[in-house]
């Protein structure tokens, strides 16, 4: 495997977050890995504060508007995944649905935050 069989997606980015926010979702469409592999979250956040802790979690759903249902992975059990001053977090998740979204918490403190999905892209 090289980097030229990877993928990243983008779930969330803004560079002033303090409210709470759903982000669109992204199309899993061309990747090999749903429902067969864990894939790699990337949480960057450029918190002003080491209270400034949050929660993000990732929703999954087979349309775009259908209903969403969470995503299962390693904590990611209703805004497990925190990060605090300018953390970067890794946790895997295994998608089983075409559509994937994230959702964060409130914050304390505004922050820059990115949102990475890192998967294999499909071999046609």
């Amino acid at each position: 495997m090289s980097v030229r069989d990877l993928e990243v997606k983008t779930l969330f980015n803004t560079s002033n977050c303090t409210a709470a926010g759903t982000a669109t979702y992204v199309d899993l469409a061309n990747s090999a890995s749903v429902g067969k592999r864990d894939m790699k979250c990337i949480l960057i956040s450029t918190n002003a504060s080491t209270l400034a802790t949050f929660g993000i979690t990732l929703w999954e759903c087979d349309t775009t508007a259908g209903t969403y249902t969470a995503v299962n992975g390693d904590s990611l059990a209703a805004g497990a995944i925190t990060t605090a001053t300018n953390g970067i977090t890794e946790v895997h998740v295994q998608p089983q649905k075409r559509y994937i979204r994230a959702e964060v918490d409130a914050m304390h403190q505004t922050s820059a935050l990115v949102l990475l999905l890192v998967n294999m892209k499909r071999q046609y």
